[in-house]
């Protein structure tokens, strides 16, 4: 079979600048129509050959824009590697090829057209919204790839040894019709990406705009580089997700005009756009206290399910984490439930002997995120005061002491153990009658049952 490499000037074929497409101008049968007399797009007059063909040996064919470099399988490392920035994978090798040799120069122009291709661009990853439209990495679709229309690779070559490879659209090959060079519909796979390695920013589109033979209209400049013109995907509308690092649980997101994703030299996502806030916070963290009618504080642990607190009081509900709006809901026992929108919120609770149970539902941002907890509360032994002067009295079978500034800790049918209620005294000398004493924050004292004992 006389291939495509065969049909090119022999001082071509030896030219070591085609090195990268020796293997992919082999694989492709050279059987042709022509030479016939014609003329390129600028009118300049050729010698034309076309053909068709679909290489049953020539598989997994990749091209890299921006090396402008062909790989396939079982081709030699002369093909060189594929850029790391974007590549094009033809899944239909069904080829359209046009060689034009120029009369007046000893130039060649060489257009090889593809039904379809595959861009991969590994600055994005594959993406899905979660239940609560969050961005996260989609881990059975990681690469995006996207879907592009008919494509044309063109490679000029002049004796001089240089060579241009470059992609181009398929309309603008001779002898085809029209000039478009903006394909409309391109899609990609999976719908949501997000941009470099976390999670920070991401998009999402319906279709969008190839271009490769000239500039999107309102093309930033900072997206431009070079070479001229500009190749890529102009988005005229899609649907940004930004969730900023050090953030945690706020996600912002909005719908843009004009996003630009280049591949090959152009590589990169460039857009400028404002953004809303549309998830804001986590479900909040119900943290609980109850304040007895003596308004003393009882703090209770966020892992507590039963706690035991004063007969009566206000048990307090305080949301933590989660961002405005809040909500909370607090059912004691069987009585309605009291609602608030507030960050702390008190509830009145009477505790009978045998203990209440009491259920709190808690939410907070847009859209909301909520919480549950429950609890039992059972009544506490009474506390009492003790006396000033010289004397203050206690009863170990229901203990109390009258001088304010001293409470009891704790009781039992033997020994009371009392403090300072001002706990900013750290240092504290203990005496009481029989000769006892202690040092420190409390103090544990012998007392039977009726007795009264003196401290000092």
């Amino acid at each position: 079979m006389s291939s495509l490499l065969d049909q090119l000037p022999a001082n071509m074929q030896r030219d070591h600048a085609l090195d990268s497409v020796l293997d992919l101008l082999s694989a492709i049968d050279g059987a042709s129509t022509g030479p016939t007399p014609g003329t390129d797009n600028d009118g300049r007059s050729v010698s034309r050959r076309t053909g068709h063909f679909a290489p049953t040996s020539l598989t997994n064919l990749t091209f890299d824009p921006l090396s402008a470099q062909f790989s396939h399988s079982g081709s030699p490392a002369s093909s060189g590697p594929v850029s790391p920035t974007s590549w094009l994978t033809f899944p239909d090798l069904a080829v359209d090829w046009v060689l034009d040799e120029y009369t007046a120069s000893s130039e060649v122009a060489l257009y090889l057209t593809l039904p379809s291709a595959v861009l991969t661009l590994p600055f994005l990853r594959g993406a899905k919204l979660d239940s609560n439209q969050l961005l996260t990495a989609d881990a059975t679709h990681p690469t995006v790839h996207l879907t592009l229309p008919r494509l044309t690779i063109k490679i000029d070559w002049t004796s001089l040894g240089q060579v241009t490879t470059k992609l181009v659209s398929a309309s603008t090959v001779p002898g085809s019709t029209g000039t478009e060079n903006v394909y409309q519909l391109c899609r990609m796979d999976p719908t949501h990406a997000l941009i470099g390695p976390g999670t920070v920013a991401g998009f999402g589109f319906d279709s969008a705009e190839l271009y490769l033979d000239a500039d999107p209209p309102g093309l930033p400049p900072a997206a431009h580089g070079a070479p001229t013109p500009w190749q890529g995907l102009h988005i005229a509308d899609a649907h940004i997700y930004v969730q900023p690092d050090g953030m945690e649980g706020v996600a912002c997101a909005a719908g843009v005009h004009d996003l630009y994703i280049g591949f090959g030299a152009h590589s990169g996502v460039t857009g400028a756009f404002d953004v809303l806030v549309v998830n804001r916070g986590f479900a909040p963290t119900i943290s609980l206290s109850f304040v007895g009618a003596d308004g003393r504080t009882t703090q209770i642990a966020d892992t507590d399910t039963t706690a035991a607190v004063p007969a009566n009081g206000n048990l307090v509900v305080l949301l933590t984490g989660g961002v405005a709006a809040y909500q909370t809901s607090v059912t004691v026992g069987t009585n309605a439930a009291v609602t608030s929108g507030y960050v702390a919120t008190p509830v009145p609770v009477t505790v009978p002997p045998g203990g209440v149970s009491v259920s709190i539902t808690a939410g907070a941002g847009a859209p909301v995120m909520t919480a549950t907890r429950s609890i039992t509360l059972t009544p506490a032994p009474p506390a009492g005061g003790v006396g000033g002067g010289g004397g203050p009295g206690s009863s170990a079978g229901s203990p109390s002491v009258s001088d304010a500034r001293i409470r009891i800790v704790t009781s039992d049918a033997t020994t009371v153990t009392i403090g300072l209620v001002d706990s900013s005294i750290t240092t504290i000398n203990w005496t009481w009658d029989g000769g006892g004493s202690a040092t420190g924050l409390t103090a544990q004292i012998p007392l039977n049952a009726g007795a009264t004992t003196s401290v000092s």
